[in-house]
């Protein structure tokens, strides 16, 4: 089987301009070399220009469809060549082997898709309070995901990789339903359910140890933050309910039934047991983030009634 793989890199701002040289640098390292790397720009022409000049053998267009993450890898999408293409975020690290272990998942003909494994890297530390299980605050993958080789939902789209032909046909990302600032609308929820939709008996596979490193800045180490972010993915939620009916919810369910109390009470037990403060506080964000994220999904179905 042809394996041959293209990568997909957005960007758009000039200050991370190093962490995409970072990134490029690892995709150049792996073990199964992408057949190409495309880096889409989204408008922000001097960085296009220095994207082409700064990296020799590298595919730099810029972004002609929608604004945004899904605009940029549609724009991507189209340019590509190989049966199977990978997206991975400007300020994402892949590990060695990230590509060798995603492609690996396509020796079962009925796997459509993966998604690979996120690890925060914190550039001032992970707050002691931020519990493992809300890492999809910060783009990251999560305590409570599938078991590793297990059937998924959807990946998340700063580390996956798809049948080049399936995306195309559902037409890849949403126009306009994407993450764009604080706004999160979950355009990689909604790609991995339609195309399920699409490809009856076909499955999206988990490959945790298709690793990559992705970058949390110190703004996005802050309550504040992490109160917003769960709001916005609640409301986010509520809209790709719209689109997609009750399925949009179905992964949440399990997690807020199984993976949030669980977490809750480990905390409550550890801060109890040890007096440790940072695990009562680690208790208190489970319960902040599950309310902020439940609050946010009630008035965002409220106002698109």
């Amino acid at each position: 089987m042809n394996q041959a793989a293209t990568v997909v890199v957005s960007t758009y701002a000039a200050d991370r301009f190093e962490v995409l040289r970072d990134c490029i640098q690892s995709l150049r390292d792996q073990t199964t070399p992408p057949a190409e790397i495309i880096v889409v720009v989204d408008r922000n022409p001097p960085l296009l220009r220095r994207v082409r000049r700064d990296f020799e053998g590298v595919v730099t267009v810029e972004n002609d469809a929608f604004p945004g993450a899904g605009g940029a890898r549609n724009t991507g999408l189209r340019r590509v060549t190989t049966p199977f293409v990978a997206f991975i975020d400007d300020d994402a690290e892949a590990s060695h082997c990230w590509l060798e272990n995603h492609l690996g998942a396509y020796a079962d003909p009925l796997t459509i898709g993966t998604g690979g494994g996120l690890e925060p890297a914190w550039e001032t530390g992970r707050p002691a309070w931020f519990p493992p299980e809300f890492d999809w605050v910060v783009g990251c993958t999560f305590e409570g995901m599938p078991a590793p080789g297990g059937i998924m939902r959807n990946p998340i789209s700063a580390n996956m990789t798809a049948r080049t032909d399936a995306l195309r046909a559902v037409g890849g990302f949403r126009p306009n339903f994407g993450k764009i600032g604080m706004l999160s609308l979950p355009e990689d929820t909604d790609l991995g359910i339609r195309v399920l939709g699409a490809f009856p008996g076909h499955h999206w596979r988990y490959r945790p140890a298709a690793t990559a490193r992705h970058r949390v800045p110190p703004e996005r180490a802050t309550m504040a933050y992490f109160f917003r972010r769960c709001w916005y993915e609640g409301t986010g939620k509520a809209q790709l309910v719209g689109h997609v009916g009750p399925q949009g919810l179905a992964s949440e369910w399990e997690y807020s039934r199984r993976a949030l109390p669980l977490a809750f009470a480990r905390a409550l037990r550890d801060g109890a047991v040890n007096r440790d403060v940072d695990a009562l506080r680690r208790a208190g964000a489970v319960v902040l983030g599950f309310v902020a994220t439940a609050s946010g999904y009630i008035v965002g179905r409220v106002r698109g009634t």
